[in-house]
């Protein structure tokens, strides 16, 4: 990881070293890091597909569906065919679908009348 670093420091106007170095981080399962290489690919060359799609992945992993979606979208609009692109937005719209549905209320207390007409909770 060092030598990306030194790498950054000669030629940081490089994305491909942020990409290499995210990718590493990515297998460390360093997925804030790999975040923060993507994004910086990004910057310096944003029409790059493949940083979208990796960075949609880590948001997805992450939970962050938002995020995912968005970046799932720049990738679909710089290449509209991409299948893995298409995929990951069906299943992200499926799981915000998901989650904004609220649950259904709890089971109602079950009563039992007793003999005067007065409701007390029913007992196993």
């Amino acid at each position: 990881m060092n030598d990306y670093g030194e790498a950054i420091k000669i030629t940081p106007e490089d994305a491909r070293i942020y990409e290499q170095r995210a990718a590493v981080e990515m297998k460390l399962n360093d997925m804030d890091k790999a975040l923060a290489d993507y994004s910086e690919a990004i910057k310096l060359k944003p029409n790059e597909v493949r940083y979208y799609a990796y960075r949609s992945y880590i948001y997805e992993v992450k939970g962050d569906i938002k995020n995912s979606m968005a970046d799932a979208d720049k990738v679909l609009k710089l290449d509209p065919k991409n299948q893995e692109a298409n995929n990951r937005k069906k299943r992200l719209e499926t799981l915000q679908s998901m989650r904004a549905t609220p649950p259904p209320p709890p089971p109602a207390a079950s009563t039992k009348t007793s003999p005067a007409g007065a409701h007390t909770p029913h007992k196993p």
